[in-house]
């Protein structure tokens, strides 16, 4: 006969058996969870979040010289965390250095910085030797048509890009279009979200004062002539049909450059600024345009950008929105003549400010983020990335 247990004894099992079976199943599923890799990854990942720049510093090696500058305009041939919190930078443990020697081994930089758009050095025109996680950095303000280092041969070589074009790993651009109200910058970018533009405009008295005093039509400042866009030959048509004062080697007219005697002239006497970059590019826009932001007169440009990612919308007037250079001429020449549509220029200035990042903020910041520096990105083919229809030679005004 089967034995029975009493009744009292089955009470009390019951409910420690069952307890038992409860904390196994717990301890079993647990395991499990812990032991899978995309939980152990987040829990590194938060391991940086909680503390993303307390590690040792990143280093980074301007490997040749921009243009003239051996330090690229930076305070000094080595600049450290102090540099990068003068920049309010996200994060600031990193030093920049123009001297290889600054550390022993070339190997122990994070990120090496070339300047494309100059040759490299003769004797020693790449590091002796690279480290699997090293960063390589093509970097370049200039457009293609202006790049003289040959890309021929560099695949698989970088790993991130550093210019103007806003597809670029880190933007190097002249300038950025911060909106005044909230802080941020909403320019340049392939998709900025502009405010509308007001259907009245508000009474600025200063602002009317300044602009009813303008005497002159154009100006334009430049140095390089003959260029691949052929802008000269442009500014020449517009003589043609309006006054335009061209001051520097490719003009009659004479300014200090860069001096506030010439800023002056542009607030206080024209109404338009010739903005008109060297070469037609995508993306490509420069100081020449930028910089006049900052003025009270209305640049004209002539580039290869799609200019609405870079400024407010009736902030500018583009060259080849025009079928032929009669046509822009006539328009300037309305305007000149109608003050109140001229106006309607100036709409943006109480809504956005220009400012400028550096990009060693970003570079610095990529260097310490954790997923940046785990994943492998090299580009196959940078001569491809950088030529490959990136530039035109004919403009879509006509002139």
């Amino acid at each position: 006969m089967r034995a029975k247990w009493p009744l009292k004894f089955m009470v009390g099992v019951q409910p420690c058996i069952f307890v038992t079976l409860f904390y196994f199943v717990l301890v079993v599923l647990y395991g499990r969870i812990t032991t899978i890799p995309e939980i152990h990854y987040y829990k590194k990942a938060e391991s940086y979040v909680d503390k993303p720049f307390s590690r040792e510093p990143k280093s980074i090696l301007l490997w040749n010289a921009f243009f003239e500058s051996r330090n690229w305009h930076l305070p000094g041939s080595l600049v450290n965390e102090t540099f990068f919190k003068g920049l309010n930078c996200p994060a600031t443990n990193c030093f920049i250095t123009s001297e290889v020697n600054t550390l022993s081994e070339i190997t122990e930089y994070d990120a090496i910085l070339f300047h494309v758009a100059e040759a490299f050095p003769i004797l020693n025109p790449f590091p002796s030797k690279r480290a699997q996680n090293q960063i390589y950095v093509f970097a370049a303000m200039e457009s293609p048509a202006h790049t003289k280092h040959d890309l021929s041969d560099e695949i698989s070589f970088y790993n991130y890009t550093m210019t103007y074009r806003l597809d670029s790993d880190i933007l190097w651009t002249y300038g950025h279009l911060q909106d005044i109200e909230t802080g941020q910058l909403v320019a340049p970018t392939s998709y900025p979200a502009w405010r509308k533009i007001p259907e009245l405009l508000e009474l600025d008295t200063s602002l009317d004062i300044a602009l009813a005093k303008k005497n002159k039509t154009a100006a334009w400042f430049v140095s390089h002539c003959d260029v691949i866009s052929k802008r000269d030959d442009l500014a020449r048509s517009l003589q043609q049909y309006i006054p335009v004062d061209i001051y520097g080697k490719c003009g009659t007219f004479t300014c200090p450059r860069n001096s506030h005697e010439c800023d002056e002239k542009l607030d206080d006497e024209y109404k338009f600024y010739l903005s008109f970059e060297n070469s037609l590019c995508t993306d490509y826009v420069t100081e020449k345009f930028f910089k006049i932001l900052d003025r009270n007169i209305v640049p004209v440009v002539y580039g290869g950008a799609e200019y609405t990612k870079f400024a407010p919308p009736h902030s500018y007037i583009n060259a080849e929105d025009f079928k032929t250079v009669k046509d822009l001429a006539d328009y300037l020449k309305f305007l000149d003549g109608n003050l109140e549509e001229y106006r309607k220029y100036f709409w943006w200035k109480k809504f956005y400010k220009r400012t400028k990042i550096s990009p060693f903020c970003q570079l610095c910041l990529k260097l310490n983020n954790p997923s940046e520096r785990e994943k492998v990105q090299y580009y196959n083919d940078i001569q491809e990335w950088w030529y490959g229809h990136a530039c035109r030679m004919n403009p879509n005004v006509e002139f």
